[in-house]
Formats: structure tokens, sequence, C-alpha cells
């Protein structure tokens, strides 16, 4: 809630308008994201496949009513694996390699124009420092946050986004830790 406080301040909204946005704002998609570390890019890339074969596994017998996958998509783009499950529920896990975040496939991107001056001579740093990791994303849609209570911002606490990842992990055949 205040992330979104912050950037309507921004924005040029006045208090009184903020306040009013936050009353009766309402979500229509919450993402959530984190990141695995691994030890090699190896071990990255054998993290991302079981996770694959997981989701395969399951897609392979989504007829059953207990299975909550509805399509999985996989991509491999220069080596690097992505992957989107969709649930049934029109809730989302998206897992691709951190580092392919900023490597981009663009002309124009690739000319760094996408990053700042002072950043561009630790792009490689940086590179090098995320190859190991992965990245994964929750996409909760409007009627599972609706479900849990947390279509209003506000509502969106540490112990509702865990309540919120848990319930996705679940429907997606994965345990709760």
């Amino acid at each position: 809630a205040a992330v979104a406080k912050v950037t309507l301040a921004v924005l040029g909204f006045t208090p009184d308008e903020i306040g009013r946005f936050m009353k009766g704002a309402r979500c229509q998609h919450l993402e959530l994201t984190w990141h695995t570390s691994t030890a090699s890019r190896r071990a990255r890339l054998s993290l991302q496949n079981r996770t694959k074969q997981h989701f395969d596994a399951l897609f392979s017998i989504k007829g059953r009513h207990d299975i909550q996958i509805s399509d999985v998509d996989y991509k491999e783009g220069n080596g690097s694996p992505g992957l989107l499950v969709t649930l049934k529920s029109g809730d989302r896990f998206r897992q691709y390699g951190k580092a392919d975040q900023i490597r981009s496939r663009k002309r124009r991107d690739r000319s760094d124009a996408w990053m700042s001056t002072g950043a561009r001579e630790y792009r490689q740093s940086i590179l090098d420092a995320i190859e190991h990791q992965t990245r994964n994303e929750v996409i909760a849609c409007a009627e599972t946050l609706r479900d849990l209570g947390l279509e209003h911002p506000r509502s969106c606490d540490d112990d509702s986004l865990k309540l919120l990842i848990d319930h996705v992990w679940k429907a997606a055949g994965l345990r709760p830790q």
C-alpha cells in the first residue's frame, strides 16, 4: 500500500485524491516475485528443468478435477529457458533466469540506451552476480485476490501475501513451505 501511495504522490495526486484512491481501488492482478540462488549456472538450469518436468507431468493429467494446471508454456532462447504456467483459476507462475531479465534482445537496447551512463561500467559484474539466480513470479488474478480478501491494496501485509503464495503453490501442485 505504501508503494501505491508514493507512486500516486509522485504522479501529482493530492493527499485527498490518494485517500479516495486507496479506499476505492481494487487489485486486478498482483505479482509477487522472489529469487532462488543456486551454486552455478548448471544448477540454475537443473532447477528450471526440474520445475518444467513437474509442470509437464501435471499438465499430462490435467483432465483430473484435482489438477489445477491449464497450460504450460516453455520457451528457450539463446540457451535460456523460460516457463509460464497458467492455472485453471487464471493465476500464473513464471520462472526464468534473473540475468535474462536485463539482457535485451532488441537492437536499440543492446546499444546500452536502456542503462544509465553510470551503471554501464558495472553491467558485466551485475550480470555475473545474478547469473546463478532464478526469478520466480506468482501472478494472482482478481478472483483469487477476492477469495483471499486481498482485493484492496491496504489489505496486503506479510501474512496475507504468504497466504497468497501458499494458495497458488498448493494449486500448482507444490507444497507450501
